[in-house]
């Protein structure tokens, strides 16, 4: 059963804008770039692909996030091909993977950039950014498929995940498959909390927790395409060889 709706009320584009304009100032932005943005939230509706160029700028000047939804975006699409899902799906999936994290502009940025351990209040309102960001989402691209691939991408195959603590099959294959690729990328990517893990750790993290957090049939079709991947994130990527404690926080 779905938990309750919480969070930030976000109905029109207004909401949107001043969620936008607060966290791009937050990150150092400056009064032209904010104004311009707004031009481009004003676009959205006839161009939802103009979302991704939001997300870029975004994570532009973000040292821990530069280029995670891209990357997240790409692995996406290649493990959708390993399963033979259909061109059209494939195509929501890599729209959800650019714009899955979007929530995160409700969450201030001393939460998504503190060092050391989130208090329960705070990791609650992490808990609320996929919630936060179905809803930015709801007005700009109106497509039930994309808005719950972006609800349900920290959820887990046991049911242990957020928002809604929903298991197996009742989150969409396109959810599961960024449920894989999103805590792939964030294990090999260095966080404000902790180093980034060696690529090869984190697929055997993946490999590991089949089955408990993640599909048993996503993780394989992830894990054949390891080669594909390599390229995406970069072999050279540095990292430690440590073995995490959560896949993908």
């Amino acid at each position: 059963m779905a938990k309750k709706q919480k969070g930030i009320p976000i109905t029109n584009y207004e909401s949107i804008r001043r969620l936008l304009r607060r966290k791009l100032s937050s990150r150092g932005y400056q009064r032209q770039d904010i104004s311009s943005t707004d031009q481009a939230l004003a676009q959205l509706q006839s161009n939802p692909n103009a979302i991704i160029a939001l997300v870029c700028k975004l994570e532009a000047k973000d040292r821990y996030t530069s280029g995670h939804s891209r990357r997240v975006a790409e692995i996406s699409v290649a493990v959708a091909r390993e399963l033979g899902i259909p061109r059209d799906t494939i195509e929501k999936i890599r729209l959800g993977g650019w714009v899955h994290g979007v929530g995160k502009i409700g969450v201030r940025e001393s939460i998504l950039n503190k060092k050391g351990r989130l208090t329960e209040s705070e990791y609650r309102q992490i808990t609320f950014y996929p919630e936060v960001g179905e809803r930015v989402l709801a007005p700009i691209l109106k497509d039930e498929e994309i808005l719950k691939i972006v609800r349900h991408h920290h959820e887990r195959y046991d049911g242990g995940g957020y928002p809604d603590g929903l298991s197996g099959a009742q989150t969409s294959l396109g959810a599961r498959i960024l449920q894989v690729s999103d805590a792939f990328d964030a294990m090999t990517s260095e966080r404000p909390y902790r180093d980034a893990i060696n690529t090869d750790s984190a697929f055997a993290e993946i490999d590991r927790c089949k089955g408990a957090q993640f599909d048993p049939e996503v993780a394989g079709a992830f894990l054949r395409i390891r080669e594909f991947i390599y390229e995406v994130v970069g072999i050279a990527r540095p990292g430690t060889y440590g073995t995490p404690t959560l896949a993908g926080v």
